[in-house]
């Protein structure tokens, strides 16, 4: 690829540009994980709700609206009758808890996966008669499977996806099976694993059941100083976008009441009275503001604004740790996966012999060890195949088995451009620019499947053909540069402030053309 002009040139404007203005990669796609969570998507709390790697996956929390009609389906299996643990004996009548999720998406494949529920009728401790499941979603049961949750079925009502979500966690209280057929109620986000006992949980409810303000919560212990830090949190991890911040901001500072220190609450699981007068003007008052869709859609800082505005104390949980009542479920660990390159070429390859040096190349950047991306182990014992990693990270930090490590230490404020520049710059690197025939960039999730001769083949193209790149023209429908910036902002890939400074250069070009080909950059 030395001397290979074109593409040289090419990837030195990108990066020019690039690094002046930020511009994103037409693709959209990710080859670091920027910021960890999705516990809240970020996958902690809630999921649009709640991680800004801006996409449309799941909103997981939560939805109903007053006035429209609702389908109640039943669960498929029939909940085994099992006998209740031995239960305080202050409870002559055990109360009715009820746990109640939620998890509305446009598509079945952007639903949250069953493998973190409580599968109720298998593997739940919670199958008496005391105990029941809800969930508010906008599917039925023919099209998503939740073992043991009977679900309230919905439709949209709302421009924000998040709060067709949020209907369902906080105004439950609002559908005649909750409110007749609960005695207390626990919001939980689906990624959510309940630790308490069963006993414990019917105490709970005991508790809530039979005190005001009918609310039980944990304070929020990440040395959070009152909403504006609250806020500032949610800027800096990407959770919402900073007009919707500023929004919220100027909000807050125009309320007479407004007071900065005060508790912020945990809103990933919190128990309620759903008969409570005081829980339904708390939450309705919250309601009120929140569905207006005027600032963030992050429900932390407003509900905490809105407890403090009703003079509410929530009920503390008996527990000494949130820990001991819940914790976040882990995903199940990827599977470790090997590609073999051996050291014969194969039968198949009519290339040139012998044949050109195909090099793959990656790129993975990280302000934490936990949150890198999981490599591919690779088994090369070819002279023909090279694998590079270029990352902020050392062997003994990071092992990734197969792959030689370029490590560096950028200069940019955008961590995803430290990615960036490996990606269209990796040929400034003498060792892959001279030990390099073809480069094949790859992120850090994809799989190889083409055989080894086709990589060998395709090398030899590259290789000995101008420009020097090879590339899958996007098969999405996307109509040129405007559809693609139109379809990042849609997916919440970028804020749109940068989408739009974007736009606005690229048409200030004086070679300009809308309607051109998009091309895939994994």
């Amino acid at each position: 690829m030395e001397g290979d002009a074109s593409f040289l040139e090419l990837s030195r404007r990108l990066v020019d540009h690039r690094t002046i203005s930020g511009l994103r990669n037409s693709s959209g796609e990710v080859t670091e994980v920027v910021s960890s969570n999705y516990s809240e998507p970020n996958f902690f709390g809630e999921v649009v709700s709640e991680t800004m790697v801006v996409d449309d996956r799941t909103t997981s929390g939560h939805s109903n609206f007053p006035g429209e009609s609702t389908e109640l389906v039943s669960p498929n299996d029939s909940e085994p009758n099992l006998p209740v643990e031995v239960v305080s004996e202050t409870m002559v009548s055990p109360k009715t808890t009820c746990f109640v999720s939620a998890s509305y998406t446009k598509k079945l494949k952007g639903l949250e996966s069953m493998d973190n529920m409580i599968h109720v009728n298998y593997t739940s401790p919670f199958t008496s008669p005391y105990f029941k499941f809800f969930m508010f979603t906008n599917w039925n049961d023919d099209q998503w499977k939740t073992p043991g949750w009977t679900k309230i079925t919905t439709k949209y009502n709302y421009t924000r996806p998040a709060n067709n979500a949020r209907y369902g966690k906080f105004l439950g209280w609002k559908y005649d099976q909750i409110r007749e057929g609960c005695d207390a109620v626990f919001f939980l986000d689906l990624n959510v694993q309940l630790e308490a006992n069963q006993s414990a949980w019917m105490e709970m409810s005991e508790t809530i059941s039979l005190t005001e303000p009918g609310l039980m919560q944990f304070e929020l212990q990440q040395n959070r100083s009152g909403i504006m830090d609250a806020l500032v949190a949610i800027k800096k991890q990407r959770k919402d976008y900073g007009r919707n911040i500023q929004s919220s901001i100027d909000w807050f500072n125009a309320q007479p009441d407004f007071e900065n220190d005060i508790p912020i609450y945990m809103n990933q699981v919190f128990g309620y009275n759903p008969k409570s007068p005081t829980y339904q003007k708390l939450s309705q008052g919250f309601w009120d503001h929140y569905s207006k869709e005027e600032d963030s859609w992050r429900d932390q800082p407003l509900w905490a604004f809105m407890v403090h505005r009703y003079h509410v104390t929530p009920l503390a949980f008996p527990a000494t740790s949130r820990e001991k009542v819940w914790t976040i479920a882990k995903p199940p660990p990827p599977k470790k996966v090997t590609i073999e390159f051996t050291k014969e070429v194969p039968s198949q390859y009519s290339g040139p012999t012998p044949p050109k040096t195909s090099c793959f190349l990656t790129a993975s950047y990280s302000n934490s060890v936990k949150s890198m991306d999981h490599m591919i182990n690779i088994n090369n014992t070819s002279p023909h195949f090279k694998f590079f990693l270029f990352t902020n990270w050392n062997d003994d930090q990071w092992e990734t088995p197969g792959w030689t490590k370029i490590t560096t230490k950028h200069n940019y404020t955008r961590s995803i451009t430290h990615s960036r520049y490996g990606k269209f710059m990796g040929w400034k690197y003498d060792q892959i620019r001279e030990g390099c025939d073809a480069v094949y960039y790859m992120d850090a999730n994809i799989m190889l499947h083409a055989k080894q001769s086709t990589w060998m083949e395709m090398a030899a193209t590259i290789s000995s053909t101008e420009p020097g790149l090879m590339q899958f023209k996007h098969n999405q429908g996307r109509n040129g540069i405007s559809d693609e910036f139109r379809m990042i902002q849609r997916k919440r890939k970028d804020y749109p402030e940068n989408v739009q400074r974007s736009l606005t250069w690229v048409r200030a070009q004086p070679d300009f053309e809308d309607h051109i080909p998009i091309y895939m950059n994994q």
